[in-house]
């Protein structure tokens, strides 16, 4: 989402929704102007003079747990979320026939675009604000797990985080290998122990769509909300910390890989419940992760048209994100220092 003027209200696909969205405001409202932002989702603009946004879910028929319906999953979540004060939009109500909810207007960017295209933005400022929102909706849910987990579907049960988590590392191996090539036994061994020392720790829920397009930022007001919260899932609050936090501007051909996330809002974190280590070793596992996809986007680049996140640039990227650590100890602070006895000297690893 970006900034932009609102347009007038059209007929076509779009009017259904926009006539549901003043539905679900108890036909009080009338929408005056629309802006689509992306598929299903409109910026509105009443003639109250108030802004708010519209979303269409999905259909709810055939879903394996009929309490899981999206519609009714994220208006319950954020009306908890709104009692604990967390950094969420407000549901303002729905229309249950089209299957569309309106919403509170929190900010006309995502985390990942205002980085990408303002990188002059203070990091330590965004990253604050950032710790400070996942944080608190972290510990909005920890109270409310045994009624939220009716709402869990089965691709997002504890069950399917082990096999998910598998498959990661899994992926991390192609990516240290693609690094460090041979990886060798030390670096396979560090690998190999980081992960289950993650494995072991106690998953969360909370919302199972946890990117930096799913933050939205106000550059005018300072703050920072999550959205997104029509899905509920199992996950490690630190994994979806990282991945809440770091930009990778992946729909431009220019984008740069922007992690927000330093020791500072580390220390920060760690005083909301977080843990440091943790944080540090999703951290890795993470880069490791986009290291494999960009082995991948190479060799295809190799063969067709060069695809986003292929370089030298991009390698360069995330050998200098790889060599930031996060925490001073732990598992993945023996994997750094394997990964790191390579260097990258115009797109070639050499030890």
């Amino acid at each position: 989402m970006s900034p932009s003027s609102a347009a007038p209200v059209v007929a076509g696909p779009g009017r259904p929704l926009l006539r549901a969205a003043e539905r679900a405001l108890g036909g009080r409202r009338s929408v005056r102007a629309a802006r689509r932002v992306v598929r299903d989702v409109w910026r509105l603009w009443l003639d109250s003079g108030d802004r708010v946004v519209a979303k269409r879910h999905p259909a709810a028929d055939g879903l394996a747990v009929p309490a899981a319906d999206p519609l009714v999953v994220e208006a319950e979540v954020l009306a908890r979320l709104a009692v604990a004060g967390a950094a969420v939009p407000q549901f303002l109500g729905a229309d249950a026939a089209e299957r569309v909810a309106v919403f509170s207007d929190v900010g006309t960017w995502t985390l990942d675009d205002w980085l990408q295209a303002r990188p002059g933005a203070d990091p330590h400022l965004w990253a604050a604000r950032a710790v400070d929102a996942v944080g608190g909706v972290e510990q909005a849910l920890a109270g409310a797990t045994a009624s939220l987990q009716r709402w869990v579907p089965a691709w997002a049960q504890k069950s399917a985080l082990t096999r998910a988590w598998a498959a990661a590392i899994r992926q991390a191996q192609a990516g240290l290998a693609w690094l460090v090539p041979p990886p060798g036994r030390e670096a396979t061994a560090c690998l190999a122990e980081l992960a289950d020392d993650l494995a072991r720790r106690s998953p969360t829920l909370g919302s199972a769509d946890y990117n930096p397009g799913n933050v939205v930022v106000d550059p005018v007001a300072g703050t920072v909300c999550l959205i997104e919260f029509s899905a509920l899932g199992w996950d490690w609050p630190e994994r979806r910390l990282v991945q809440y936090t770091t930009s990778l501007g992946a729909r431009r051909p220019d984008g740069q890989l922007t992690p927000l996330l330093n020791v500072a809002a580390v220390d920060q974190a760690a005083t909301l419940g977080f843990d440091a280590v943790a944080i540090d070793g999703h951290w890795l596992v993470f880069l490791l992760n986009l290291a494999a996809v960009l082995a991948q986007v190479e060799r295809a680049a190799a063969t067709g048209p060069t695809r986003l996140w292929a370089g030298t640039e991009r390698r360069r990227q995330l050998q200098a994100a790889l060599s930031v650590p996060l925490a001073a100890s732990g598992p993945a602070a023996a994997c750094r220092r394997c990964i790191h006895q390579i260097s990258f000297v115009e797109g070639e690893e050499t030890r």
